[in-house]
Parts: C-alpha cells; sequence; structure tokens
C-alpha cells in the first residue's frame, strides 16, 4: 500500500488483502500489518513530508511499526468526539487527555494517537474521501466475513472450539476484535453514509 516513492510496491489494498488471507489460511493473524498498513496510508494521505520520509520507508522495509490510540474512556472509538488534544511545543507536542486502550504499546516505535484535530481534518473534507471511503468498506465487509467464519467454526466444532489449547477461540476472538478495531463498524458505515453516499451528518 506503499507507494515506491517511499521504498512500497504500490499494490494497494486488493494486493494486502491477499497477503494477509494467505497468512490467515495457515492460521497466522498479525495485527501490526494491519495497523501499519491503515497508518502508513493516513500518513500518505494527510501526514506532513517530514513523516512520509521518516515513517513510509521504514514501515515498508518492516523495520518500524506503528501503533495506534483511538479509543477513550468516554466516547470510545467515536474520534468526532475525542476530547484529547495536542498542541505543539518547543520538543514536539503535548498529548493533554486520556486513552483507554492503545494498539500494539508492546511492540511499536511510535503511536499514533487520535485527537480532537485529527478528528477536525476529516471535517474539513481533507482530500483523499473516495479512496478512506473505499478502505472502510473493505474494512466493513472483511470484518463481518472473517468473523461471520470464525462464528460459524465455533459453531461447527462445539466444545472443542473452547478449548484454548486448539488455537479456535484465539482466531474468535482475533475476528470479533475486526469489528472494533481500529475503528468500529458503525464509525466506518458513518463515514460511507456522509461521505461517499451524501447522507447528511446527525452528530
Amino acid at each position: 500500500m506503499i507507494s515506491p516513492a517511499h521504498g512500497g510496491t504500490g499494490e494497494g489494498l486488493l494486493a494486502y488483502a491477499l497477503v494477509l488471507e494467505e497468512l490467515a489460511a495457515v492460521n497466522i493473524v498479525l495485527w501490526p500489518p494491519v495497523l501499519d498498513a491503515a497508518i502508513a496510508h493516513a500518513i500518505a494521505i494527510v501526514g506532513p513530508d517530514r513523516a512520509r520520509a521518516r515513517w513510509l520507508p521504514a514501515i515498508a522495509a518492516g523495520e518500524s511499526h506503528i501503533g495506534l490510540a483511538v479509543t477513550e474512556p468516554d466516547t470510545g472509538h467515536n474520534v468526532f468526539r475525542s476530547r484529547v488534544t495536542v498542541e505543539p511545543d518547543d520538543d514536539g507536542f503535548v498529548v493533554d487527555g486520556l486513552k483507554g486502550i492503545t494498539s500494539g504499546t508492546d511492540l511499536v516505535d511510535r503511536v499514533l494517537v487520535f485527537v480532537h484535530r485529527t478528528a477536525a481534518r476529516f471535517d474539513a473534507r481533507h482530500d483523499g474521501f473516495l479512496l478512506a471511503g473505499e478502505a472502510n468498506m473493505a474494512k466493513v465487509l472483511a470484518a463481518d466475513l472473517v468473523f461471520d467464519a470464525a462464528d460459524r467454526a465455533v459453531h461447527t466444532l462445539g466444545a472443542s472450539a473452547w478449548d484454548q489449547r486448539e488455537g479456535i477461540i484465539d482466531l474468535y476472538l482475533d475476528a470479533r476484535c475486526s469489528r472494533s478495531a481500529p475503528v468500529s463498524q458503525e464509525l466506518a458505515l458513518n463515514f460511507i453514509a456522509q461521505h461517499v453516499l451524501g447522507l447528511p451528518s446527525h452528530r
């Protein structure tokens, strides 16, 4: 998903999904590549040139991983109601507020923090809405399909699916998580409704 100019292949979302599908076929479910792809796309579309030059080649080479901090205690995944703010200072930025869950903190080099200004950029109709709409549609469909497959596996295998030694319950939980992260199905559907279908926003 990262352009050749920044060390990637430029093959796009479909090629990336096919790679992840092949990994999943042999029971390798990896969240870091999903987060890396989503965050790299965000950096490529709306990030400053300095961030593109610093992070995109490293992510493309697999040398760096980026975590994601979205969830807040009072607003959940609703980034449009985020209470966390960020302000620049001499050393970088000051983030003020609380995130409830940060994905990948044990593996990552940096964390992309969704804050009030980030949400405001989407309200300002930044470039890339069509591609973001396609990404949200792919996310909704993939999350529904993977959860349905995992749910059917649990029903089919019965009690053995709940035996942690079999690994099925881990796949089930990962599949369920895909409906909530990195954004919830509802937020993705809201984005599609407002920015792709042109329906009015009622916040």
